[in-house]
């Protein structure tokens, strides 16, 4: 009806546009050109005007060059004296090169018009009129034509679709159609034609009024709410769902299903930048076999693909028998096929989940949270994470032909990182492994754990797991003799109650570490063993390992305890802080191999040293602190000691004690080299453990509170070096070759 008024009113303004405007002129005598063409001159008054001019005569002969007179002398360039005069030569002109300023001028007057209508200028009449005089009227208009009636049809049986039907004064109809919807109002759909017309509508909330064959698809700028209403939507040959923009799912009956038969196609598949919820309904495949890899019978996929963003509600049950394919994939199967880069985005609220390979697949740039629900697998997994997931509730069922709760892993930590987090679950299968190393991945990657079981689980995996803790936790940790595991403290502390049992057992390969440096490793004041045993491969760097029982004879991290010769332990600590109330920060049994880079190590005990070794040390850095002894350096049982400094601080009354045998035993030798370093204390061996013939003590560097050359043990100075005084200190450095 607007768009109709409006042409009236168009068609109006253009007629009066075009009507002839009427004006008069003053009477005035005729021009020449006006006389010349009543004389019978055809053509503009510029041709007119062009006419009265003459044609050009011809040119005259050219007359004979005359003789070159002779040549003139240079003449004189006039130029601007000292007075200001023009001069020429030596002459003054008394001409002034620059005028004098005149006189200002009046200002000049401005125009107005007069009560006559003319413009003025001062009090001059111009004759001039300041407005033209008003035309003669046009001529008048055609009649317009009105409306006589207004009338609406409805053009569907939803009455969404209508006419407004314009009966004019001629007799003549115009028709406009509109939508005339309500938003939020369910309409319902009966047949295929009737979803794909609601759709076209742009309808926001459609019920399924009966089960429908057809494949659906929700374009980009849609926002939709599905019914299923106890029916059942089945595709024809593409996904059952295709979503590009926002839509919810939902069943008021509670027996809704979207199915999907068709092989390589989900029940529901969420595109990149689409937007799903769930809220009700079964998803499922009837079509799948049953079966696994081998014995797949081709008509086989996800229940379920995620690109975009999707959020599951209690109410949803997702479904399907076979053991082909997961039953929900979130991310890409093959993450280089992600050409836009955007990460997936799956939160699981509740529901009951069941049956596929795995059940949930959280696949490349997939990003999982699982806050509860039930999840069945009978496969592989319940949970396999390639990416990024984390779980905070739910419960994990699944048969013994599974192979794990959860598989974790990742190929080149871009697209895939692996990293599981796992705060809390409802329970879980015990008759299988918690978590293991996804197959094929590169590593096991990162566990965040924040309970003991899952802890336990974590570091028996393989692949090289990094296990983060996510709280302070208070167990044993052991690592199996084929175990490589990073454990990462992040800021808390892993502590121990058990008596004769160390908080960490490493008989792998470990690295201990703390993102924050700020976590700590400790016992219990009631239990009386190492707080760090090793025997195998251990590494540690920026963590507090420490143990306040004043009571407690134990060393603080113990390497090669066991005195294996076979496979010694071997210890690498590159910084942190150790502290021992009682004995040993650190003791470095036979045949142990121990290196220093970094730390502060302290012991408050009396009898014992920070470091004790029994073997082989190299230290690089740190500093050590004692009561009494810094470093003991000890032979025993034709073990033999090598040991060498290349720095550190040695803060304690005595730096290095020495002792080779221990009670009566046959002791081996000592090999001891300094090369840098800074010693507060002195030198000293056991008074009865003293050193032998076959021990080596050579000072190549370093700097020393006392001359070294006065302690009482059989140290020397290398050949080639000497002892110079520096200020109070001594330092050992190359003779200056002369």
């Amino acid at each position: 009806m607007k768009k109709w008024l409006k042409t009236l009113a168009l068609t109006g303004l253009i007629a009066f546009a075009t009507a002839p405007l009427l004006a008069c002129d003053e009477a005035s005598g005729k021009s020449a050109y006006e006389i010349a063409v009543e004389n019978g001159f055809e053509g503009t008054e510029a041709e007119w005007l062009e006419s009265l001019k003459g044609q050009n005569g011809s040119n005259g002969q050219d007359g004979k060059p005359g003789q070159q007179g002779p040549a003139g002398e240079n003449g004189q360039t006039p130029y601007i004296g000292e007075n200001g005069n023009w001069f020429i030569g030596t002459t003054d002109t008394g001409i002034k090169a620059e005028g004098t300023d005149g006189a200002d001028g009046e200002n000049g007057q401005t125009p107005y018009i007069g009560e006559n209508g003319n413009w003025f200028i001062g009090t001059t009449d111009t004759g001039v009129k300041a407005e033209g005089t008003d035309g003669a009227d046009g001529e008048d208009g055609e009649d317009g034509i009105g409306i006589q009636g207004i009338s609406i049809r409805t053009n569907d049986k939803w009455g969404i679709s209508k006419t407004y039907v314009f009966t004019m004064s001629d007799g003549t109809t115009r028709e406009v159609d509109f939508l005339d919807m309500v938003y939020g109002t369910e309409y319902g759909a009966a047949s295929k034609s009737d979803v794909t017309t609601l759709l076209a509508y742009g309808v926001s909330h459609i019920k399924l009024m009966n089960d429908l064959v057809m494949d659906v698809v929700i374009e980009d700028t849609m926002d939709v709410t599905i019914n299923l209403n106890g029916h059942t939507l089945t595709n024809e040959s593409d996904h059952t769902i295709v979503n590009n923009g926002q839509l919810t799912v939902t069943d008021s009956v509670g027996t809704g299903v979207v199915d999907n038969v068709t092989h390589a196609k989900a029940a529901l598949s969420n595109e990149v930048g689409g937007v799903v919820v769930l809220e009700g309904g079964m998803f499922t495949r009837s079509k799948e076999n049953g079966k696994n890899s081998i014995e797949n019978g081709g008509n086989s996929y996800y229940a379920i693909r995620n690109y975009g963003e999707m959020t599951m509600e209690d109410g949803v049950v997702v479904y399907q028998n076979g053991r082909y394919s997961s039953l929900v994939e979130n991310g890409w199967y093959d993450g280089n096929k992600n050409e836009s880069k955007q990460e997936a985005y799956l939160t699981i609220n509740g529901g009951h989940f069941e049956g596929g390979l795995n059940t949930i697949k959280n696949d490349d740039w997939g990003n999982l949270v699982i806050q509860g629900g039930t999840f069945t697998n009978v496969a592989q997994a319940v949970v396999l994470n390639w990416n990024v997931a984390e779980i905070n509730g739910g419960s994990f069922q699944a048969s013994q032909e599974a192979t794990a709760i959860f598989l974790n892993g990742y190929l080149n930590g871009t697209m895939d990182q692996g990293k599981l987090t796992i705060v809390a679950m409802d329970d879980y299968s015990k008759e299988i492994p918690l978590l293991m190393q996804m197959g094929g991945s590169a590593t096991a990657g990162t566990i965040t754990v924040f309970d003991e079981e899952t802890l336990a689980s974590a570091v028996l995996m393989s692949g090289k797991p990094t296990v983060v803790l996510g709280n302070d936790l208070v167990m044993n940790v052991e690592i199996a003799e084929k175990g490589n595991v990073t454990l990462d403290l992040n800021g808390h502390t892993l502590s121990s109650d058990q008596v004769r049992k160390a908080t960490i057992l490493n008989n792998g390969q470990l690295t201990v570490m703390d993102s924050t440096a700020s976590g700590t490793i400790t016992r219990e004041t009631t239990s009386n063993y190492y707080v760090i045993q090793n025997e195998g491969i251990l590494t540690i760097k920026d963590v507090n390992v420490k143990n306040e029982n004043l009571s407690d004879p134990s060393s603080l991290i113990a390497n090669n305890p066991s005195c294996s010769s076979e496979n010694p332990a071997e210890l690498v600590i590159e910084s942190g802080t150790y502290y021992s109330a009682a004995s040993n920060a650190v003791k470095n049994d036979e045949y142990g191999v121990l290196t220093i880079k970094d730390g502060i190590f302290e012991t408050k005990s009396t009898l014992h040293a920070s470091i004790q070794n029994w073997a082989t040390m190299t230290i690089d850095g740190g500093k050590f602190k004692g009561s009494y002894q810094a470093v003991t350096v000890c032979a025993y049982m034709k073990q033999q000691n090598k040991t060498v400094i290349n720095g550190g601080y040695f803060a304690t009354p005595v730096s290095i004690y020495f002792r080779n045998g221990y009670d009566s035993y046959e002791a081996g030798s000592i090999s001891f080299e300094i090369y840098g370093g800074t010693f507060e204390g002195r030198f000293e061996e056991h008074p009865t453990d003293t050193l032998k013939e076959t021990d080596s003590l050579v000072l190549k560097g370093g700097t020393y509170a006392q001359n070294p050359t006065e302690f009482p043990t059989k140290i020397v100075v290398a050949e080639g070096y000497t002892v110079q005084q520096q200020d109070e200190y001594y330092v050992i450095a190359k003779t200056d070759l002369q």
